[in-house]
């Protein structure tokens, strides 16, 4: 029997308000080649009843017991067929033809390991948010990747099965949730990569996201980078600040996003530091003085004086301020005029 040409794998665990959607997301692909191995990672709610009703034959449903979601994405791998390899997390979403656009990317460029596309973000409704980054790197990434995961989320790549480190385990579970940033640092290693500029991936940003858990994503995050600049040529040390202080950005916006909470605000501080250490010039002045304020007040007010503070000022505790560029007169418009 001829194996389809994409395998996805979708590890998920209490997935249920989520899951639908991004299961619907798959099976409306314009691309129908494909199988879906859904691997259940120990779920206590509704997930394994709504898999219960998906009667799709291309989707194999397995239970396999909780053992994290890196290393069920790894069983689910070393269950596949297949030219290509594609991952989606149970809260993200595909557009229609990402899996027609990126396997003709691939074919196109028969060098290349992976292809990216463009990743937008939406609320834990599903409601948009803003878009994503627009990277258009491509070829040798591995200057960009150093720097900051630019695929954003693991649902966004199409691997290419025979490039992979390892066709069974290609995924490092000891560094879970940041293993997906890890393999594609060991793939840009040695493949050039293509870059698609459509959005193609919806990346859903809620608390009980895996990556939300900001204290398990710094210990993973470390790792991956203090790993990757350990193999990294010489020309590449340079980078090593810059990207330090992106890290550090990143810890700080998903510390802060959740609030209220005083811990969290006092780890926010202690990442803008970080920041401040390695490359205080990557960040607006003004985006820095804000996220100074905002970790402040989560840090030293009550929850619920933090919580009046933010909605009478939105935009000053915007977590995402860091990721804005903007010149600091209109930076101050932003956060006193209200919101329509």
């Amino acid at each position: 029997m001829v194996s389809p040409r994409v395998s996805i794998v979708l590890a998920c665990r209490n997935g249920a308000r989520t899951l639908e959607a991004a299961l619907q997301s798959v099976l409306c692909q314009s691309f129908e080649d494909f199988a879906l191995h859904i691997v259940d990672d120990g779920s206590t709610d509704a997930t394994l009843e709504i898999l219960a009703k998906v009667s799709d034959p291309r989707v194999e449903v397995l239970a396999l017991g909780k053992v994290g979601i890196a290393a069920n994405r790894n069983r689910g791998i070393a269950r596949t067929g297949g030219d290509f390899i594609a991952l989606l997390d149970q809260d993200d979403l595909w557009a229609e033809q990402k899996l027609e656009r990126q396997v003709a990317a691939l074919e196109a460029h028969p060098e290349s390991a992976l292809v990216y596309s463009w990743v937008d973000r939406i609320d834990a409704e599903g409601a948009f948010l803003h878009p994503g980054p627009r990277p258009r790197v491509q070829g040798d990434v591995r200057a960009a990747l150093l720097c900051d995961n630019i695929l954003v989320t693991a649902s966004n790549p199409l691997l290419r099965r025979s490039c992979l480190p390892d066709t069974t385990a290609p995924l490092d579970p000891s560094v879970c949730p940041a293993e997906d940033w890890d393999l594609w640092l060991r793939l840009a290693e040695r493949y050039p990569v293509v870059c698609l500029q459509e959005v193609h991936v919806l990346y859903r940003d809620s608390a009980w996201a895996t990556s939300s858990d900001f204290r398990l994503m710094e210990r993973a995050a470390f790792r991956v980078h203090a790993r990757a600049f350990r193999r990294a040529p010489p020309r590449f040390q340079r980078l090593r600040r810059l990207s330090l202080a992106n890290l550090y950005t990143y810890l700080c916006v998903l510390a802060l996003k959740d609030g209220p909470s005083r811990a969290r605000g006092h780890s926010a501080l202690r990442y803008l530091r970080g920041i401040l250490r390695h490359a205080p010039s990557s960040r607006p002045a003004h985006a820095l003085l804000q996220t100074l304020v905002s970790s402040l007040a989560m840090a030293g007010l009550p929850g619920p004086a933090y919580l009046w503070l933010a909605s009478a000022l939105p935009r000053l505790f915007d977590a995402r301020a860091l990721y804005t560029p903007r010149t600091f007169v209109s930076a101050l418009a932003n956060i006193f005029t209200p919101r329509l």
